[in-house]
């Protein structure tokens, strides 16, 4: 896999937990769709992307 496809593919799977997470009321899997969410951030971080320095603050 190209790192482009690498890049693209991480930006879809937040974009699947930012849809997973829209109207969930429960707070396990709120918790657990954060924490992949956050994993997700850093491995865009150190791909070399310029993503946001506190991602749990954008769109709250």
């Amino acid at each position: 896999m190209t790192h482009a496809k690498e890049i693209e593919k991480l930006y879809a799977a937040r974009a699947l937990i930012k849809e997973a997470t829209a109207g969930l009321s429960v707070p396990m899997i709120e918790s657990a769709l954060a924490e992949a969410d956050m994993n997700l951030h850093w491995a865009l971080w150190n791909l070399g992307e310029e993503v946001e320095l506190l991602p749990e603050t954008v769109n709250s």
